[in-house]
């Protein structure tokens, strides 16, 4: 799915995903960083947000196929049996591991 937010900057665009995507409203973005990638289905510049909600969640454009609450152990096995997209291991798994708390 193609989005274009026209002149909407890059904050209220990533406000507007967290309400749609997840149910999300009012919770602050912290950037993780950026990065590129590309293989032979797909080429992005991607970006990497941390936000903390204690919810309640909401997926209801139908976009979220699946959610799974695990702590950094459970990653780990979930890695080794499941499939993952190609760029979120590339680009936010390095940014995302050092803040998961290992049980």
């Amino acid at each position: 799915m193609l989005r274009i937010f026209g002149t909407i900057n890059s904050r209220t665009a990533r406000t507007i995903w967290m309400a749609e995507e997840l149910g999300v409203h009012g919770v602050e973005l912290h950037s993780l960083g950026d990065g590129r990638y590309r293989d032979d289905a797909v080429a992005l510049i991607g970006r990497g947000y941390l936000a903390v909600s204690d919810g309640p969640f909401v997926f209801t454009d139908g976009e979220v196929a699946e959610v799974r609450w695990v702590d950094r152990a459970e990653l780990d096995a979930l890695m080794a049996t499941e499939q993952f997209v190609p760029d979120n291991l590339a680009l936010l798994l390095p940014l995302v591991l050092p803040l998961l708390v290992r049980a």
